[in-house]
């Protein structure tokens, strides 16, 4: 109930009791004999009965004196009407003013408002037809109105998301979720879900890795124990199968834009073919356990790449700019450094920031004047940000603190998709903690 309504019933009864108090107030004047009812004169009447209004005529029924009205009274009234008649009116307006009238706007419209390019129309659109779905005040005809529309937004969305986009996929997921999807609508959802493209480096050279990258994004559902995961399934090689090229995966709640790659040995110098195939699944049950899958796709991805039988000049290009050497430390943060001492390897991150140029670098881990390879790390300035895990086997633990040194590395540049040249520089971070955990 609205504040306001109390406050708006009493004023109408002060309404009500300044005029019967005021307006109605009258006093007589002279002796002649009147009919209460109608004010008639009944100077000289025999009858038994009021000839104007038909009354039974009695001693209770009859006044004496001409009705006056009495102005001050009336006055007073009209003022206290007037003051109470204008508060009331002022909280009429409030109150009306506080009633959401697009709850009642016919689901047709709100519907058409949905599907809106103003996309703060559309929101609040979208937010009521949830409300009305979840209040269960929508058709199934509306339902299923609605639940196309979230499709096509889905499939039409683009980065960065908006809330509309949002709106549709949690619309979507709580169908999944609810079980009440067909099976055609349902998988067209997964379908749509993740948009996936494979990129392999165009030229290697003979002796180098063929590096390849799986880059995916997408609006993906999300919920309780909602999840996708895409897991490499197998490559092949000019027709033939790879052995041992499945396995890895990446594992999401609402799919979000990410990366998996790795490498297969270059073949002959020439022109080849690189096949890879991926699997994505989608799962109801606890984040990264899977059951048996919702839904089930693969998807190949061919793409042509070149061996070279030598290294021409300037293939992958150094270049050297002093000016850039603070703000490339600045853009890499090292993380949390620990050593495991039942696997005897050095772990830790490295977290890149808008670095000012492209990176290729050999990662080294330094104490007692020795030099410990754990990694190589690049990095391709356009794409903003990146987090790097580095590892590196370690026989014996480090002491608390040690140095990390980053030296620029070409080849680590010709083992990505797409490094052409790097900043030819040298880091170090020195005294990074390290914890020793068993």
């Amino acid at each position: 109930m609205s504040p306001a309504l109390p406050l708006l019933l009493v004023l109408a009864i002060l309404i009500i009791i300044a005029a019967n108090l005021f307006l109605g107030r009258r006093r007589y004047v002279g002796i002649e004999p009147h009919c209460r009812k109608c004010d008639y004169l009944l100077l000289g009447l025999e009858s038994s009965r009021c000839p104007e209004c038909g009354s039974h005529l009695s001693p209770s029924s009859i006044v004496f004196g001409q009705r006056t009205r009495r102005w001050k009274p009336f006055i007073a009234g009209w003022l206290l009407i007037a003051v109470f008649g204008s508060l009331l009116l002022i909280g009429a307006i409030s109150a009306l003013n506080d009633v959401d009238w697009y709850h009642y706007e016919p689901t047709y419209f709100v519907l058409k408002d949905a599907g809106s390019s103003n996309l703060t129309d559309a929101h609040r659109a979208w937010i009521e037809l949830i409300r009305r779905d979840t209040a269960g005040a929508l058709s199934s005809r509306n339902r299923d109105r609605l639940v196309r529309l979230a499709l096509n937004d889905q499939q039409n969305a683009n980065t960065p998301f908006s809330k509309v986009d949002t709106d549709a996929i949690n619309y979507l997921s709580s169908r999944i979720l609810a079980g009440d999807l067909p099976p055609d609508q349902q998988k067209r959802i997964f379908d749509q879900a993740l948009w996936t493209r494979v990129e392999v480096r165009p030229q290697v050279i003979a002796g180098d890795q063929v590096p390849y990258m799986l880059l995916h994004e997408g609006l993906g559902p999300s919920g309780p124990s909602l999840w996708m995961k895409i897991t490499m399934a197998g490559a092949a090689l000019d027709g033939k199968l790879i052995p041992g090229n499945t396995g890895g995966s990446s594992s999401s709640s609402g799919f979000v834009g990410g990366s998996m790659g790795s490498s297969i040995q270059s073949p002959s110098p020439g022109m080849h073919t690189l096949t890879l195939k991926f699997r994505v699944e989608a799962f109801h049950s606890p984040f990264d356990v899977p059951s048996t899958p919702l839904y089930q796709s693969d998807r190949s991805f061919t793409n042509d790449f070149e061996v070279l039988s030598s290294q021409p000049v300037d293939f992958v290009k150094p270049f050297i700019d002093p000016n850039l050497v603070q703000a490339v430390k600045s853009a890499i943060v090292p993380g949390t450094f620990r050593y495991i001492r039942s696997q005897k390897s050095l772990d830790g991150d490295l977290n890149i920031r808008n670095s000012p140029a492209d990176l290729a670098f050999d990662v080294f881990a330094i104490w007692g004047g020795i030099s410990h390879s754990i990694s190589q790390i690049t990095f391709n300035h356009a794409t903003g940000s990146c987090n790097y895990a580095v590892n590196g086997n370690m026989p014996s633990p480090p002491p608390p603190h040690i140095d990390l040194l980053l030296r620029p590395s070409a080849k680590a540049a010709r083992q990505t998709v797409d490094l052409t040249s790097y900043w030819n520089g040298e880091i170090r971070y020195e005294n990074v903690p390290v914890q020793i955990t068993p």
